[in-house]
């Protein structure tokens, strides 16, 4: 919760408030659903040009730089985690098993990994990340 308070980005969800008490979390209304739903479910009547798709896939992009810069792996992207807003503008959501891994030093030309327990939907996990629990930014 902390990360999301500090993180704002115009492709990611906005935490507006939580409550401890009832353990919930309020985010900004994104009344067109999920990416997967406008794929593949509820909202297939509503056309959904190549355009638009690039358009999207260029705003994920964004959002996961945004992330990374930020020494955040969400390590859960997928369809159903990319929100759409009133114009369809894509926002990333649940960042419920998001990983901070260690700032790189500036000299050094390995890549900043941790080693860890892999979870998240495993038909959308890196695979090495599945079998090596090596995470890495690539494994968004």
């Amino acid at each position: 919760i902390l990360a999301l308070t500090k993180l704002r980005h115009p492709h990611l969800v906005t935490l507006i408030g939580a409550c401890s008490e009832e353990h919930c979390l309020v985010y900004e209304l994104l009344i067109n659903g999920s990416l997967e739903d406008r794929l593949f479910g509820n909202h297939k009547e509503q056309l959904f040009w190549w355009k638009d798709r690039l358009r999207v896939a260029v705003e994920v992009c964004l959002g996961l730089l945004f992330l990374h810069s930020n020494s955040m792996v969400h390590g859960d992207v997928k369809p159903a985690n990319i929100l759409l807003d009133a114009n369809n503008k894509a926002k990333i959501a649940d960042f419920g098993i998001c990983w901070f891994l260690p700032k790189p030093q500036r000299e050094s030309t390995s890549t900043v990994c941790k080693y860890t327990d892999p979870r998240g939907t495993k038909v959308y996990m890196d695979p090495e990340f599945m079998s090596s629990g090596k995470l890495t930014y690539k494994s968004d």
